[in-house]
């Protein structure tokens, strides 16, 4: 009778620390629930494409050299839908067309950014666009998004990574930083950030 209940107390023990660990995990993935619920997928055309060209649009000044602040988007100065058709960073040079890689974010909730990026050559990669709809911003989407590109590069084999961003543009150099871009070169407009990835990570 005594080993029973003893057997009894050890089974309810095991039964409350599984209980105790399960809920533990679901109320540990309902706090930490926005780093699992993104969505990065392959672009597609009919699916993305207005997404994205109204998002450059609204943001063109971040996202397009040589264009001034709080000017309208001259769409005529990059062709934002030839890039997404040709998936291709040149506008003139075949060469260079499908070497473009394109990536949304996109779950439940819409539509919340995108990534473009393209190997230039055996080792160097260059992240040529980042952006996050306004209304998704301040959640980490952009370190998401820029994490994905670094970790698909190092898949490539690629271990060098630049990007341009505006010396003004001090939220996305925050978060460039953190993933250990370091800056290598400015005109006093633009920087040039640069990270080498680990090969053995």
């Amino acid at each position: 009778m005594k080993i029973q209940r003893v057997q009894i107390k050890a089974i309810l023990l095991v039964v409350a620390i599984m209980l105790g660990g399960g809920i533990s995990y679901y109320y540990y993935h309902q706090k930490n629930n926005h780093v699992y619920a993104h969505s990065i997928i392959d672009f597609d055309y009919n699916r993305d494409a207005q997404d994205i060209m109204q998002l450059m649009k609204d943001n063109w000044y971040w996202l397009i050299a040589e264009t001034k602040k709080d000017a309208p988007a001259d769409l005529s100065k990059f062709n934002v839908e030839h890039m997404l058709r040709t998936k291709s960073p040149n506008d003139y040079n075949p060469e260079y067309f499908g070497k473009l890689n394109i990536r949304v974010m996109r779950d439940k909730e819409g539509f919340k950014g995108f990534v473009a990026y393209y190997k230039k050559s055996f080792y160097k990669g260059q992240l040529l666009f980042i952006a996050v709809s306004k209304q998704f911003r301040e959640r980490g989407y952009g370190k998401i998004l820029a994490q994905y590109v670094l970790d698909e590069f190092k898949r490539m084999g690629v271990f060098r990574v630049r990007l341009i961003t505006r010396v003004d543009n001090l939220p996305a150099q925050a978060v460039y930083k953190k993933l250990g871009f370091k800056q290598v070169w400015t005109d006093g407009t633009y920087l040039d950030f640069e990270v080498l990835l680990d090969k053995q990570n």
